[in-house]
């Protein structure tokens, strides 16, 4: 007879991105057994990693799970994160490693909200202080929109008209180079 022994976290997704100066790190389960919490650790060579954030997990559970974790001071340069899921028994796996660049040179931009509601689409950029926008649908037709800088660095974009259901694509562009994000409207 085999001895089939359950994992205790189903992991489907981990993610970090640039928002601003700061890391947004995230998560995603489907299935947590005997699970204590996350660490999200940190890493500037891939050898020596530290803890810079500890989150609970749920415990036990057939749900999907969204978690989530900021870094507010993240290195200057390569920045490679994560996850160790501890149980509570104390073992400890360790997910994929992802990495952010955070410099004065490399440009990102996140979407934030997103799937959105089709009136206003809220972006953070990093290095794309003066970028164009431009929305198209995915048949290309593109769409007209107003910008507004916010106080917090982030940039509202305002359509002309309200959004219909579906998929758009974000295209900001700054001295030849282009970030494109999808943009989902629900």
């Amino acid at each position: 007879m085999i001895n089939a022994q359950i994992l205790p976290v189903s992991l489907v997704s981990f993610t970090a991105k640039p928002q601003g100066d700061h890391v947004q790190i995230s998560w995603e389960t489907v299935q947590e057994r005997n699970a204590d919490c996350f660490e999200v650790q940190r890493s500037y060579d891939l050898g020596e990693f530290t803890t810079v954030g500890r989150i609970a997990a749920k415990g036990a559970t057939d749900q999907h799970h969204y978690y989530g974790f900021t870094d507010q001071r993240p290195l200057d340069g390569a920045n490679y994160y994560r996850l160790t899921q501890i149980d509570t028994d104390g073992q400890a796996l360790h997910s994929k490693i992802v990495a952010v660049v955070m410099d004065e040179v490399t440009p990102s931009m996140e979407v934030l909200g997103n799937p959105i509601d089709g009136q206003m689409i809220r972006v953070a950029m990093r290095n794309m202080a003066k970028a164009t926008f431009h929305l198209t649908s995915l048949a290309g037709h593109e769409l007209p929109l107003a910008s507004d800088t916010q106080s917090d660095g982030s940039m509202l974009l305002k359509p002309a008209q309200p959004l219909t259901q579906g998929i758009y694509l974000l295209r900001a562009e700054l001295n030849g180079r282009q970030l494109i994000q999808k943009i989902v409207v629900r």
